[in-house]
């Protein structure tokens, strides 16, 4: 016999299940509802899963963070002579990710007297960066030789211990990030399906046969909204913050979280939504002819 038909699930649950009687005359509704906001869920953890991507087209459409750059000010003009380097133009973006960052920059001046336009985008993985700062140098793959203005502007603005501890920082937080972010999308994959499930149940099933255990169904949400929840909070505390100052930050002008983190966020917001509609809906057990034999019903 199954743990079901022995029945020792429902006085295992027993002090869970209760709930609102309207949701057990609209079951089914609640149901569907269930799987509708999941496979949002769904989509919108995906969208934050490209947040582990190098793709420097997704990092710079889907970042987790948006940083720009200061233009270079009077702090900054005795770098600028002893390089003889000076902006007429001056607009750099830097995107960021779970795996690192991706700069756009688009500038015109002049370098040791001569006239330039510059247009680049350059992409790192934190670990690349953090190295790379430390040893005082950037990333070999940047072609520095080619746009020598770029360079010695990135060098100059992110050699800020500011900017330097945030790298390290990302880079330490980036391991944790890539597993605890898939996780979470393999987690609520696998409530779609039971969701899914259920909702098939509940449509084709007679009602005396109709399943639905309550405690399961919490149980199934505790590491969607844990992953979820730990990266979101671990991303800002870790990395985004990082580059934000209230007053008056030494190298970024603005500080934004990106539309992966975005995502991310709603999709646990949403999560919390389906906690409070499993809480408010009472367990039915095959063989029950009410509702009300296998849950105490509030009603509204």
């Amino acid at each position: 016999m199954s743990c079901l038909e022995k029945g020792c699930c429902r006085k295992l649950c027993s002090c869970l299940n209760c709930g609102l009687a309207c949701a057990t005359s609209h079951s089914k509704t609640i149901a569907a509802l269930r799987v509708g906001l999941v496979s949002l869920c769904v989509l919108l953890t995906a969208v934050g899963m490209f947040g582990l991507s190098r793709s420097s087209s997704l990092m710079t459409a889907l970042p987790w963070g948006v940083l720009h750059v200061k233009e270079l000010d009077d702090a900054s003009l005795p770098f600028e002579r002893s390089h003889n380097l000076s902006f007429s133009e001056f607009d750099v973006n830097m995107y960021i990710n779970i795996w690192g960052a991706c700069v756009q920059w688009d500038a015109q001046g002049e370098a040791n007297g001569t006239s330039f336009s510059d247009s680049k985008e350059a992409c790192a993985s934190w670990g690349d960066l953090d190295d790379a700062i430390h040893n005082g140098g950037l990333p070999s793959e940047w072609d520095c030789d080619e746009h020598q203005a770029f360079c010695l502007m990135f060098a100059n603005r992110t050699s800020d211990p500011a900017v330097v501890g945030a790298y390290s920082s990302c880079s330490s937080a980036s391991t944790a990030l890539f597993t605890i972010v898939i996780v979470a999308l393999l987690a609520v994959l696998l409530k779609l399906y039971t969701n899914v499930s259920s909702l098939r149940n509940e449509l084709s099933a007679p009602e005396k046969n109709v399943t639905r255990n309550k405690c399961t169904s919490l149980l199934s949400l505790v590491i969607p909204l844990v992953m979820q929840g730990s990266a979101v909070s671990a991303y800002y505390s870790s990395c985004l913050t990082q580059y934000d100052d209230d007053v008056d930050h030494p190298v970024f002008e603005t500080t934004s979280p990106g539309v992966g983190l975005s995502c991310f966020s709603l999709a646990l917001q949403i999560t919390s939504v389906i906690l409070v509609i499993e809480l408010i809906t009472p367990s039915k057990w095959p063989g029950a002819k009410e509702a009300s034999e296998s849950a105490p019903l509030v009603k509204p």
